[in-house]
């Protein structure tokens, strides 16, 4: 990626997902040969409208694109209020430079969306739509429906990387299962109004 440290950090200062973790400044307090730096920026036209922290490994003898192994969080970095088009754009231009640089593997695990300076729903969606699987999932992961496995709660809760908040839930009658009404969706949506109402004080 060749842009300047200062740039890649003033990107991630502004953008809707960076946090920290993606900063140059933090990643380089690893030794500079501990990772062979994968890292990457997209871009429309001169504008800079992405950035991927990476590194990549070689792992049973497979080459992988990980974001980032020396951090907490990684993932694609996007400038904020990109909307589902770039999102999905950056993710398939991702996939297709994995592929013609032969990576067997790309893994990246996402910030808590608490973090995000801005809403950007649009890239959980992006990578599910190019076939991303989950290996871990926190309480605040997006995934689809059909993902769930049919009434087995403990199966849901195994795919949490940290499932002892969601276990409190299942011991108070916390049930995974789609919302099947619209009655329901009502109810949810003056949960979530009434959250955010009271965070918001």
């Amino acid at each position: 990626c060749a842009i300047t440290d200062e740039a890649w950090d003033g990107f991630i200062a502004e953008s809707c997902n960076g946090m920290v973790f993606h900063t140059r400044r933090f990643l380089q307090y690893h030794e500079p040969e501990r990772f062979v730096d994968g890292s990457l920026c997209f871009f429309e036209g001169e504008r800079l409208v992405g950035v991927f922290p990476a590194a990549a490994l070689v792992r049973d003898g497979s080459r992988v694109l990980v974001s980032h192994p020396g951090s907490s969080y990684g993932g694609i970095v996007l400038r904020a209020h990109s909307g589902w088009a770039l999102a999905r754009a950056l993710v398939m231009e991702l996939c297709a430079y994995a592929r013609q640089s032969d990576f067997q593997r790309l893994e990246m695990r996402l910030p808590e969306k608490i973090w995000n300076a801005a809403p950007c729903d649009e890239l959980d969606f992006a990578l599910i739509k190019a076939g991303f699987r989950r290996d871990h999932e926190e309480l605040s992961t997006c995934y689809t429906l059909a993902d769930l496995p049919a009434a087995d709660d403990a199966a849901v809760l195994s795919r949490f990387a940290a499932p002892r908040k969601a276990r409190r839930g299942l011991q108070r009658g916390l049930v995974f299962r789609p919302i099947d009404s619209p009655a329901e969706l009502e109810a949810l949506h003056v949960l979530v109004t009434r959250s955010c109402e009271r965070h918001a004080t």
